[in-house]
């Protein structure tokens, strides 16, 4: 039960390369143990991404000493009551949103992704 809290928590998800324009699906999931030291931000400082099985991440803008790194865990486009409920459920904590950024809801659901 221990070890699958950690992993529920600590876990990120890559979307598979680009083929054609299109996603393969082949995505990749795991631990990096470093990154289970980013916090999660609506209002990230830095930008993940991964290279094969290697997490990068990139500063967005300075730091000063001290500053915690955040980033947001989750799809940008993904709409504050979806984004919501996987914080919710995923990660145990709740969303801090909806903030300036967040589309209403009903204009989301009009939306063809």
């Amino acid at each position: 039960e221990n070890v699958a809290r950690v992993v529920r928590l600590n876990h990120h998800e890559a979307d598979g390369v680009p083929v054609d324009g299109c996603l393969s699906g082949l995505g990749l999931c795991g631990l990096w143990p470093l990154g289970s030291l980013v916090n999660h931000s609506l209002h990230p400082n830095v930008a993940r991404s991964f290279v094969g099985e290697v997490a990068c991440y990139r500063l967005l803008r300075d730091l000063a000493p001290g500053d915690e790194l955040l980033d947001n865990y989750l799809d940008v486009l993904l709409p504050h009551s979806q984004r919501s409920l996987l914080l919710t459920h995923v990660h145990g904590f709740a969303d801090e949103g909806p903030d300036g950024f967040d589309a209403p809801d009903a204009l989301v659901a009009c939306l063809d992704f």
